[in-house]
């Protein structure tokens, strides 16, 4: 769960109302991308039920949250799955 990232850490028990800027830059600079994102979801919820006056952040001052590069399976890595499949069954 994105809540248990060591970087929440800092705000884990305090109130979305006492957070700081610079406490949600923290997270959102030594986290992951599931708990930048998670973050993210917690501010908006929180703004959407007026539990803060005004954003702690800007949506435009946010850093991008950066996705690691995906690639697919190749041939190779096809075939050993399905012969370890086939030797497991």
């Amino acid at each position: 769960m994105a809540i248990k990232d060591k970087a929440f850490e800092l705000i884990r028990n305090q109130p979305v109302l006492g957070t700081t800027a610079e406490q949600f830059l923290r997270i959102l600079e030594n986290g992951t991308v599931s708990s930048n994102v998670f973050l993210r979801r917690i501010h908006n919820f929180a703004l959407n039920m007026t539990w803060l006056p005004s954003p702690i952040i800007l949506k435009r001052r946010r850093p991008a949250v950066r996705y690691k590069s995906k690639r697919a399976v190749t041939r190779e890595e096809h075939q050993q799955i399905t012969i370890a499949k086939k030797i497991l069954s």
